[in-house]
């Protein structure tokens, strides 16, 4: 059965925190792109992580992230616990599109919202080129059920309004 999402827990940290206590925006960025690398590391395929997170050399293949965001609304600081929920709203051909959901302890409502767009990508010859993924990976994933059919509030093409 192809994987649609990921859930992970991260204790905050001091550094994480600004001046006010309160984690610092950058870092919710910082935490998707980890969510999104602990997802393709579930992912029951054959092949070492490393051979295609990162690549191999100058062949390699990796997963780039092409555009992202984040809705903030709420805060979490020091010793906090983020429960991150990650999963594939949208599927194309070269681009896997998540949504991410941020919580703060065991409380139910969010405290931020992000996506990200990540496009599969192959090393040739010294140039990156947008790539299918390999097949077996392909195969792995699924988009998350509530979202076939549905369009993401937080996804590209936007208008400037809503950002």
């Amino acid at each position: 059965m192809p994987c649609f999402e990921i859930r992970k827990d991260h204790r905050v940290e001091f550094w994480e925190t600004d001046a006010a206590g309160v984690v610092y925006f950058a870092n919710f960025h910082r935490l998707m792109d980890t969510a999104m690398m602990e997802f393709f590391a579930s992912l029951p395929v054959s092949l070492p992580l490393r051979e295609y997170w990162g690549g191999l050399g100058s062949q390699g293949y990796d997963w780039v992230v092409i555009d992202n965001g984040c809705r903030f609304l709420g805060n979490c600081g020091f010793g906090d616990t983020l429960r991150m929920h990650l999963w594939v709203t949208k599927r194309t051909q070269r681009t896997l599109h998540f949504a991410c959901a941020f919580r703060k302890n065991d409380r139910p409502e969010e405290i931020a919202r992000g996506y990200l767009v990540a496009c599969s990508t192959q090393r040739r010859d010294g140039a990156t080129r947008a790539v299918p993924p390999l097949p077996e990976v392909a195969a792995q994933i699924g988009v998350a059920p509530w979202e076939v059919g549905q369009a993401s509030s937080l996804s590209r093409g936007r208008t400037t309004d809503e950002r």
